[in-house]
């Protein structure tokens, strides 16, 4: 079993499992996914189980393809440990809409 999930289509996803350094590069490799299509994007990380500063930095590489491709991304549902990173390094207010 992988150690994470992404279900979802037509602009809505839901991310499950761990968002750490071992699952961030395949995770990323499935962006084409989410960008597929038009319109917004809506992603929960209400079943992200454990995350680590890699997650933070895929977050807002999301955020930027986003503003790249004039779409919106909305994440849903933070993580608290994200939350606190994001915090910490003064990019909450890019990660919230």
């Amino acid at each position: 079993m992988s150690a994470w999930k992404l279900h979802g289509e037509a602009g809505r996803f839901e991310l499950h499992g761990r968002l750490d350094f071992d699952t961030v590069p395949d995770v990323f490799a499935a962006t084409e996914r989410l960008f597929s299509g038009s319109g917004e994007i809506l992603l929960d990380l209400s079943a992200v189980d454990a995350c680590n500063s890699a997650a933070l930095a895929l977050l807002l590489e999301w955020r930027a393809e986003a503003g790249r491709r004039r779409r919106q991304i909305r994440f849903r549902n933070l993580p608290q440990a994200l939350i606190a990173m994001a915090r910490t390094s003064e990019s909450l207010d890019l990660l919230e809409n």
